[in-house]
């Protein structure tokens, strides 16, 4: 059955994932707390401090005259603004307003603000002023258009005193104000009625001096009744010119085809019968026979006349038609004169008539003025004998009073901002640290970056790494959780480099710490148990680490082998505890390590090995310290590059695999080492094996991935165990 071997990284770059996203937030949670635990406190100190607020607000509706622009409405205008609501707030709130509500009116009995306790002390006198407008508020609204005047304040009495005494002191000024401008608006509407109806007389009268002038009237019926007469001479003018052209082309014909006329038919009948008998008794007489000589002469005589009479008709024909021509030139004559006559006439009329429609419409306009003038004057006098209060006044629809004002503080508002505001602080913190750290954090991100398959991921073991491979028994000696991390990454070499493909494997990482000579030693014993007969080559020259991982000598190693040294002319291959598995340890540690494996005779030992091995796994120096990864990656069949969890970030790995490629390594994919096996979110993030139900079924996936070795089954038992559920069953597709 054909396998899907597709994994994340032969897919398109992924956005960032929901889990991906939240895990951001999680890992910086105590970030976010903290912002949060000090945002609340510091929120919850400014209310505390700030204490109660109250608000006085006052309702007010400004009544107008709608008298025309003038008076207070000039002076609102200075402000800027066009809608009477929005003059009046701009007018409550003006320097105009404050100044006398400071000062009262002993008058109307309004005390003074200037010496209230709601000035700070730190308020001079001259910023009084400044000071109210700042902390009074005026809004119109939308639908009513009343205005509405609040002050906020700690104190309510105070707040109540200061909105009413502003209130009181706008309402007496717009009194004052509308009432004092009332008989002067009087005396200008007067003036403009009595200039407005001279207007209006004088162009009644020039309307009437032009109607008897040129014959007007003022529906234009006479300028009609001649555009009407102008259309029918113009048409009967049209018919006069057909005609006209018809009789000339009348008598160019006459000149190519004479008149035919039913005399003159008969007549060129009778020629042609005499014609005809002339020819017979030719025919049987000569032409000196009495008888054709007096047919001849009827033939002549009926010619003649003929054609006398065709001349008669032509004749006849031709004046007949110079008569129509001549009457029908006379009548165009006559028909242009009288339109040309006509036309200078109504277009006279025309610009007496549109002087007279500007007269009668000016005189429209002129009577509307005086009809507006007129009913503002009787607004006017209705507002002077009404009383001054209902015509001008300031309606106070709703007062502040003491005890009964709204409480807007907001303690719970604030301390629910702060701690919102320190939420997204904090929120920003954390991605922030995120942005800037570059450790790869998941399995995805790697295999995206890098644009390689998953093989595997080694979990966290304490005490893994470094540590001897086999017991003093000779047995694997890791945990079950790894060993069985190492067969499920075995299984995805087998199905990503088959026996045929290639034999000789090569492990390395990016940096050094990240575990890669405990992943191929433990993946070398895994081979092992499937039954492949496995070779370890410790080609790390410079920390040489296997011969320590299965407690076996260094010294005699690949160094000595390649250097040639006297009595090495074959490499020492060392058999270990683990049944089908050999090691050939690194030896001594030469002053060029990379100059040794850049050697031929160790590409000739890579190729004999791999002959006389199923296996062949390389261990090498990272890729980034030094060169010796660089060579023996083209050198291998395939290689591999081990990232450690939570360690490794994107600017190593990336150059690392760029190094790789540069040289001409196939690298088979990426295994992900020391990810934490308790943390739900990790294991999520790196691969979620679970090391849940090793069930038989995945051992003989791998016996036929192996190329159908028996495998060892003695670290599993017969029951289901816990084992990788999600790497088992992916296949690595490589492409070759």
């Amino acid at each position: 059955m054909e396998r899907d071997h597709t994994t994340r990284a032969d897919q398109p770059d992924a956005e960032l994932s929901v889990g991906q996203f939240l895990g951001v937030f999680w890992r910086g949670r105590w970030i976010i707390a903290g912002a949060i635990v000090l945002a609340g406190g510091l929120g919850w100190a400014y209310v505390a401090r700030r204490g109660d607020i109250w608000r006085a607000k006052a309702e007010l509706f400004v009544q107008s005259p709608r008298v025309a622009a003038g008076g207070l409405d000039e002076l609102l205008s200075t402000f800027g603004v066009d809608n009477v609501a929005h003059k009046q707030a701009h007018l409550l709130r003006s320097d105009l307003i404050l100044e006398r509500a400071l000062e009262g009116d002993e008058a109307a009995g309004r005390a003074p603000l200037r010496g209230s306790p709601i000035f700070p002390e730190s308020v001079p006198e001259i910023a009084k002023v400044e000071w109210l407008r700042g902390r009074l508020d005026t809004s119109v609204g939308q639908d009513d258009e009343v205005i509405r005047l609040s002050l906020d304040h700690a104190d309510q009495k105070l707040a109540s005193d200061t909105v009413n005494a502003v209130v009181d002191t706008f309402a007496g000024y717009v009194l004052e104000q509308r009432s004092d401008t009332a008989k002067d608006f009087l005396d200008r509407y007067d003036e403009e009625v009595t200039a407005l109806q001279d207007e209006a007389a004088e162009l009644r009268t020039t309307a009437e001096t032009l109607i008897a002038a040129h014959d007007l009237d003022p529906e234009g019926l006479v300028l009609h009744r001649l555009s009407d007469g102008l259309r029918r001479a113009e048409a009967e003018l049209e018919e006069t010119r057909e005609q006209i052209e018809a009789a000339e082309a009348a008598q160019r014909r006459l000149a190519d085809h004479p008149p035919d006329t039913p005399v003159l038919r008969a007549m060129a009948r009778a020629v042609q019968e005499l014609e005809t008998e002339r020819t017979l008794l030719r025919s049987r007489f000569t032409e000196r026979h009495p008888a054709v000589q007096r047919l001849e002469l009827a033939v002549a005589a009926a010619r003649e006349q003929l054609e006398l009479e065709q001349a008669a008709a032509l004749t006849a024909a031709h004046a007949e038609l110079e008569f129509t021509l001549t009457t029908a030139r006379a009548r165009r004559e006559r028909l242009a004169e009288r339109i040309d006559t006509e036309t200078a006439r109504y277009k006279e009329l025309n610009r007496h008539y549109v002087e007279f429609l500007e007269l009668r419409q000016r005189t429209a306009m002129v009577q509307k003025l005086l009809e507006t003038r007129f009913a503002k004057i009787r607004e006017l006098n209705v507002a002077r004998i009404g009383t001054e209060e209902q015509a001008f006044g300031v309606e106070v629809r709703s007062r502040p009073m003491p005890g009964r004002l709204e409480n807007v503080s907001g303690r719970m508002m604030r301390l629910g901002i702060a701690v919102l505001l320190g939420a997204v602080a904090g929120a920003f913190l954390a991605w922030l640290r995120e942005a800037l750290d570059q450790r790869l954090r998941s399995a995805d991100e790697a295999a995206g970056l890098l644009r390689l398959p998953m093989l595997g991921s080694m979990p966290h073991v304490d005490g893994i790494q470094g540590a001897a491979v086999v017991d003093a028994d000779g047995r694997w000696n890791t945990d079950r959780i790894f060993s069985e991390a190492a067969r499920s990454l075995r299984t995805q070499v087998f199905f990503g480099l088959p026996a045929d493909k290639g034999r000789v494997l090569h492990v390395t990482s990016a940096d050094q710490g990240e575990g890669k000579s405990t992943t191929i030693a433990n993946l070398a014993v895994a081979m092992a148990k499937a039954g492949q007969r496995t070779l370890l080559i410790d080609a790390d020259l410079r920390r040489p680490r296997q011969h320590r991982l299965f407690g076996l000598d260094q010294v005699p190693g690949l160094s000595e082998y390649l250097s040639g040294h006297e009595g090495h002319d074959q490499p020492a291959l060392v058999a270990t505890t683990i049944e089908n598995l050999t090691l050939l340890p690194a030896g001594a540690v030469p002053p060029n390590p990379a100059e040794i494996l850049n050697d031929r005779r160790f590409e000739e030992l890579l190729r004999q090995l791999g002959r006389d091995f199923d296996r062949v796994l390389v261990d090498s120096p990272p890729v980034l310290p030094v060169a010796d990864a660089s060579i023996l990656g083209p050198r291998c069949d395939a290689t591999i590059l081990v990232l450690r969890a939570e360690h490794s970030t994107r600017k190593r790995a990336k150059a690392a695999k760029d190094s790789l490629d540069r040289v001409g390594a196939r690298v088979l994919g990426l295994v992900i080492n020391d990810v934490p096996q308790h943390q739900g979110y990790y294991r999520r993030r790196y691969g979620d094996h679970g090391y849940g139900y090793y069930v038989d079924h995945y051992l003989d996936d791998e016996r036929s991935a192996a190329g159908g070795v028996e495998i060892d089954r003695s670290s599993a038992p017969r029951r289901k165990r816990r084992t990788q559920s999600g790497a088992a069953r992916a296949r690595v597709k490589v492409s070759e």
